[in-house]
């Protein structure tokens, strides 16, 4: 099954929001899992202000995410 996952290019590389089983919404870096969230907009904002695990390659609220959904890619992916 497919459904809309969302990424954003960052100078770090691609972060992306993506729909798990267990219905939750994670933030994904590389193969980091930065967090679980109750939807894709709640992640957003703690990946903008920083407020998720941060990755390896920093702090994510110094990489300029934009705080609305509506300015990341949505791309159809599998439930992971």
């Amino acid at each position: 099954m497919n459904v809309t996952a969302y990424v954003y290019p960052s100078a770090k590389g691609p972060f992306w929001i993506v729909l798990r089983k267990t219905g939750r919404w994670h933030v994904l870096w590389e193969v980091e899992d930065l967090g679980s969230y109750h939807s894709p907009q709640a992640a957003v904002n703690d990946l903008a202000g920083g407020h998720t695990h941060w990755p390896t390659c920093g702090d994510p609220s110094q990489f300029g995410f934009p705080s609305e959904l509506a300015d990341w890619e949505p791309v159809e992916r599998a439930v992971l």
